[in-house]
């Protein structure tokens, strides 16, 4: 994937007994080499979860009214939870999700986040239940096990360094791993397409006879205590119907059109294409 960007936030919260990763990415890298002067880097250390969501909606607000395409980069713990802060407070996934969703819905698709921290792909299962939504990145940058200061210091320089020759993150990710002896622990790009493909691969476990019919009644149970007089009875039918097996197809065009928003940029047909067949034909989950 070709990175669309013309800003890098690095955005940390560490405990002050820590190398303080970020800020010396910012220093030894960002500030102090010779870096092409089209792009701005900006270094934000974060002391709480108020703090946190301010300057998430201040990102917001230069996206939307400077033309800013940023890669946010984060430099914190991380968990199945969610981020943890240097004040110990826990950004849930869902919450850092539905923040992202928002940027990423504004750069119709084109936000590159990077997790510099630990379990940073435990972020995903924030997002596999979403797939009637959009998707809240164009990549992801995320480790799936515990990484060291080290890795992280001089990994990242070398990431960034490629990323402003080539804008190319596969290439990136490569230089990122030189550093990192043990597979399990390298670090992997996600893209949305990828996101999109694994979503619906869980959906498809859902479309068995057995397993429409509970979500249906689940659907009707909600639908009851929003709305008693409902026609229950044509609602019923209307979702099987919706449900069907012979309706995954064409759900699979709408989730899709929806999700990678090829209906906001056309681009994105091209830069994210997947079709139905290779879905029936991969049904695999490698990371791509």
């Amino acid at each position: 994937m070709i990175f669309k960007f013309n800003k890098v936030y690095i955005i940390e919260s560490l405990p002050e007994n820590e190398m303080k990763t970020g800020k010396s990415l910012y220093e030894e890298f960002f500030h102090h080499n010779d870096v092409d002067n089209r792009y701005d880097f900006e270094y934000q250390s974060i002391k709480n979860a108020n703090g946190f969501k301010t300057f998430l909606e201040i990102v917001f607000s230069e996206i939307k009214d400077k033309g800013v395409f940023p890669i946010i980069h984060f430099e914190m713990h991380g968990g199945k939870e969610g981020l943890r802060l240097s004040s110990s407070e826990v950004i849930q996934w869902k919450d850092l999700a539905f923040r992202l969703l928002k940027m990423n819905i504004e750069l119709k698709n084109k936000l590159v986040v990077v997790f510099a921290l630990c379990y940073g792909v435990h972020f995903l299962s924030a997002f596999y239940e979403f797939m009637d939504f959009r998707t809240p990145f164009a990549g992801l940058i995320a480790s799936t096990d515990y990484v060291k200061a080290g890795e992280i210091k001089y990994g990242f320089q070398k990431f960034y360094k490629m990323i402003l020759e080539t804008k190319n993150g596969n290439d990136a990710i490569k230089g990122l791993n030189e550093l990192i002896n043990e597979e399990d622990r390298r670090y992997s790009f996600l893209s949305c397409r990828w996101l999109f493909k694994e979503a619906f691969v869980q959906y498809l476990k859902l479309c068995s006879a057995k397993e429409r019919n509970k979500r249906t009644e689940r659907i009707i149970t909600k639908i009851k205590s929003t709305n008693p007089n409902a026609e229950i009875t044509k609602i019923r039918k209307e979702l099987k119907e919706y449900l069907h097996k012979n309706n995954q197809e064409k759900y699979f065009i709408t989730a899709r059109d929806k999700f990678l928003m090829y209906d906001l940029d056309g681009s994105n047909k091209s830069l994210f294409a997947i079709e139905y067949h290779e879905i029936m034909g991969e049904k695999s989950t490698t990371l791509h």
